[in-house]
Order: C-alpha cells, then structure tokens, then sequence
C-alpha cells in the first residue's frame, strides 16, 4: 500500500535527527561527525508516509547572538526574488530549507520554529509555512532552542503539499 507522501522528495532541517547517514549537527561543531542513531518521530513519520528525504539543510546555531555566518549560496531569498540582506534576522534563518521547496528541489521541506522561523520566510520566499501548535507534532528527535515554544512544521509550494506534509 502506497503512503500520502509516496515518492515525495522531501528537505528538512539540520536540527532534526535521521538514522541514517546524514548528520544532525543543528549548526554545532559540537555535534559533527556522529550521525543520530534512529529516526526522530517526525523523520519515521515521514518515511512511514512514502516520503523521501533527499537531505538536510544548513542550520544556524540559535544559541549565540552572533550574526550569520556568510552563506555560500546568497543573502537568501526565493529564486525568482531581489537579496533580503536587509529584512530582519527570522526571514533569513532558515532561508535554505524555504528556497528548496521554492525553487522546486523538494515538493515540501520540514524545518521548526520558535519565533518566526517558519511563518515569516514563507512570504520572503512565495512558499506556504504552516506553524503548529507547540505539542502537535513531536519534538523527540529534535534539537532545540526552547524546550516549551519550539514547534516542527511543514513549508510547501500549496497549501494542500504543506497540510499532506504536517498530517
């Protein structure tokens, strides 16, 4: 039988945890070079739906106050839009994970969110962002930066991929 996602490339963040080779280092020397053991919920999620998770994209280490680290791929904006070197911090955070599905690498893309790193790209990169409720999709697995507003949730081209993506 066949999964709602069956087949569908799919990017997510490097703070969310694939037994696989991939590592998970939520932008942290710290924690380079020891790939998770197991799926996190949302990974095993996902692959128990058809999903294919192509890869996972750069994450900022949200523990520091420092600025971004200079980007090999741009200032961060979709691919058909001007830079946004000038738009506030949350717009650019996690622009490689919004411009993947934007630029049509990935049908939808799984990032999290504790204050706008979902929701505020979404416009930046003419992709839906859909943030749930804190507790609606699992944390375990996950690296965060709050343990009480740190929430996994989907972006997508439509709104139907993004809500195939978060059911």
């Amino acid at each position: 039988m066949l999964g709602p996602l069956h087949g569908i490339p799919v990017l997510i963040k490097d703070n969310i945890d694939t037994g696989d080779r991939m590592q998970t280092t939520a932008g942290s020397f710290a924690l380079a070079g020891a790939p998770a053991p197991r799926d996190s919920t949302v990974a095993a999620n996902l692959r128990a739906g058809g999903a294919v998770i192509l890869g996972k994209t750069t994450c900022r280490n949200g523990r520091t106050s420092a600025p971004s680290p200079p980007s090999a791929d741009g200032p961060g904006a979709a691919p058909d839009a001007q830079p946004v070197r000038d738009r506030p911090q949350p717009l650019r955070l996690q622009r490689r994970l919004r411009r993947g599905a934007s630029a049509n690498f990935a049908a939808v893309s799984l990032g999290t969110e504790t204050d706008g790193s979902i929701v505020c790209p979404g416009n930046a990169n003419g992709v839906v962002g859909i943030k749930p409720t804190v507790g609606l999709t699992s944390r375990a697995g996950v690296v965060p930066i709050s343990h009480i507003q740190d929430t996994v949730g989907p972006h997508g081209r439509t709104v139907a991929d993004a809500a195939a993506a978060l059911a």
